[in-house]
């Protein structure tokens, strides 16, 4: 019998075969451009619009999750809030897991297995991290990179070496990019098209703009109640922009459908722990 509580969507997805998740790595060239707040609105926007979100907090070797603080939820590397191995959940159709970065231990050994077993099942991986090299292998999945920076003129900097490394690297992935903490879409589409420009000439790589995130009190407000803005503030602009992010991503989800309906993704647990 099903359990109590399953609503329409579950029974719905479980008629279907899984479709290989649509993974997104978030990252920034350097700190303090608000990469974790990014990461973790994104990921309750898509929750809220009905993509069953995993959000992956890729820490250093013996820090805390910063995603985890952010959600009221704080506890040491590759743990969850209940310590226990595996994901977390933090909301209606987001899970949380924080694996810890660099380091083969017995956690990281239970989370990559955590992380195999559960990215499969769903639509939207986001995987945050100060680190540009992937940490999920799936066959074939649809994956791209996002790299938030804000309007100052060190993180514009940062934002550029970083796709320059990640290029060098040669990771070929599609590129896109959210100014946050700006105070208009006008000097956000000035930023992006002077970063595009740049990394077009000198990278020949295309940047794609996803979108921007005002500057605003609210989201820290937020932060501090252990909460996402959407939750706390849903119709100021702030709250408004994640949902636009998301509602960006999932059209780009929907687009590429049909390339991951083959089949549920084969995630390498060994691969997993070995970009860790």
């Amino acid at each position: 019998m099903p359990e109590r509580g399953t609503d329409q969507a579950d029974g719905l997805r479980r008629m279907f075969p899984a479709a290989r998740p649509w993974v997104t790595d978030i990252v920034a060239g350097g700190p303090g451009v608000g990469r974790a707040s990014v990461a973790v609105n994104l990921a309750a926007a898509l929750a809220c619009a009905g993509r069953d979100t995993l959000l992956i907090d890729r820490t250093e070797r013996n820090a805390a999750s910063k995603v985890l603080r952010y959600l009221g939820m704080a506890c040491g590397p590759g743990q969850s809030a209940a310590a226990a191995p595996g994901p977390v959940r933090a909301a209606p159709g987001l899970a949380v897991l924080s694996v810890e970065r660099g380091v083969a231990n017995a956690a990281n050994w239970r989370a990559s297995a955590a992380l195999v077993r559960h990215a499969a099942a769903r639509d939207c991986v986001l995987v945050s991290s100060a680190a540009a090299e992937p940490l999920i292998v799936a066959e074939n999945a649809c994956r791209d990179v996002l790299v938030v920076l804000s309007k100052d003129a060190a993180a514009i900097t940062d934002a550029y070496a970083l796709i320059k490394r990640m290029c060098s690297a040669g990771m070929r992935l599609r590129l896109r990019v959210v100014v946050n903490r700006v105070d208009s879409d006008g000097a956000a589409l000035r930023i992006f098209r002077n970063l595009a420009r740049v990394a077009h000439g000198y990278l020949d790589v295309r940047l794609e703009l996803l979108g921007f995130v005002p500057a605003a009190a609210a989201i820290e407000r937020a932060a501090a109640e252990g909460r996402p803005v959407l939750f706390a503030s849903p119709r100021l602009p702030a709250a408004r922009s994640f949902q636009r992010l998301a509602a960006a991503m999932t059209r780009d989800a929907a687009a590429g459908a049909d390339a991951r309906a083959a089949g549920p993704a084969r995630l390498d647990p060994g691969a997993a722990l070995a970009a860790l």
